[in-house]
């Protein structure tokens, strides 16, 4: 499950090369704890199932350091940031796993249509990794709504499905990246409605 783990940072990767500097809405990253996550600014809650594991504070804020520094920013204040992960969670065995983000957008009037048409390019474009993806639909989670793009990707030579929900928010994109195997298609499902609105 390594390679699940290493196309969940290349997604994060590329995801972060999509943002950049803008003034809007003040953004609040949520509270994580060591079994749940809440953030009034997305309205979602979240209560570790048993079977998974959640990244600590501290490791999203390698990552966060990392992503940032991609784009040239500087770890500060959350809302200056241009990739803020809220939370990442796999299954033990490393599928499914789903990852948090709110990303700010330049220019702030970019539409989540246009962010997509802009990660698929990134994502095909990425090396060892063969992307397809389905038509986008909407989605409900946690009572608001989300465009869903379905990508199918062979990493390394192993099939599996991300699902990527996307909403605006201010000058926010909030991103919630799902990694699974058609094995774990019912796991990934159950992690899904996990999430409740705050």
């Amino acid at each position: 499950m390594k390679k699940l783990f290493l196309s969940m940072l290349l997604v994060l990767l590329t995801l972060g090369a999509l943002v950049g500097c803008s003034d809007n809405v003040k953004f609040e990253k949520g509270i994580l704890t060591d079994t749940s996550y809440e953030s009034q600014f997305l309205n979602l809650r979240f209560e570790l199932p048993d079977g998974y594991i959640m990244a600590t504070e501290d490791d999203l804020k390698t990552m966060i350091a990392a992503s940032n520094a991609l784009v040239g920013i500087d770890v500060g204040d959350y809302d200056d940031l241009a990739t803020v992960y809220e939370m990442t969670v796999q299954h033990f065995s490393g599928n499914p796993n789903v990852m948090v983000m709110a990303e700010k957008l330049i220019p702030a009037t970019t539409s989540v249509s246009k962010y997509l048409e802009v990660l698929k390019e990134q994502l095909t474009d990425m090396p060892n990794m063969n992307y397809s993806f389905k038509e986008t639909s909407e989605a409900t989670i946690a009572g608001q709504t989300y465009t869903k793009l379905t990508a199918l990707v062979d990493v390394f030579g192993s099939a599996m499905t991300q699902d990527y929900y996307l909403r605006k928010q201010g000058n926010r994109m909030i991103v919630l990246v799902f990694s699974y195997t058609d094995e774990a298609t019912s796991e990934m499902q159950g992690l899904l409605n996990t999430f409740t609105a705050y």
